[in-house]
């Protein structure tokens, strides 16, 4: 008998040790959805590979959301650039599924694709693939969590 109190507790301890070393989700993929703050704005104007900051201090108070459902928006924050602009703008967004493009759609039916360079949790870079025509020079944004 004293050896079966013994087998069910060495069992027990066993089975707790293992279940505590099982997979938490912490090995989970980071993932765009969720609010960000753009903190830089890098372009290469010359197409030198030499990128140099141009945001100006009223985008750094812009907040982006990629919502459930691929719903984009956009709030120009405290600061405005520019005072006729609206404060909110929504569209639509998408990611392909090894996470390399992302594509948002503006409500004004302007299609930007941008090449994931970065993401973690906390940090997230984006290289313009395709500014709807609007901007040749190699562009790089910058979102903070």
């Amino acid at each position: 008998m004293k050896s079966n109190k013994m087998f069910f507790l060495l069992v027990t301890g066993l089975l707790c040790i293992f279940s505590a070393c099982g997979d938490d989700g912490g090995d989970e993929e980071p993932s765009v959805m969720g609010t960000w703050t753009q903190s830089d704005l890098k372009t290469d104007p010359d197409e030198d590979g030499v990128y140099v900051s141009v945001i100006e201090d009223c985008q750094k108070d812009n907040l982006i959301t990629f919502g459930e459902g691929g719903i984009y928006s956009t709030d120009e924050g405290a600061v405005k650039c520019h005072e006729f602009s609206p404060q909110t703008t929504e569209g639509t967004w998408s990611i392909t599924e090894d996470g390399t493009e992302l594509t948002i759609t503006f409500g004004t039916g302007f299609t930007y694709v941008f090449s994931v360079l970065t993401l973690t949790e906390d940090l997230l870079v984006i290289r313009v693939i395709d500014f709807g025509g609007l901007n040749d020079d190699p562009t790089e944004i910058t979102l903070v969590r």
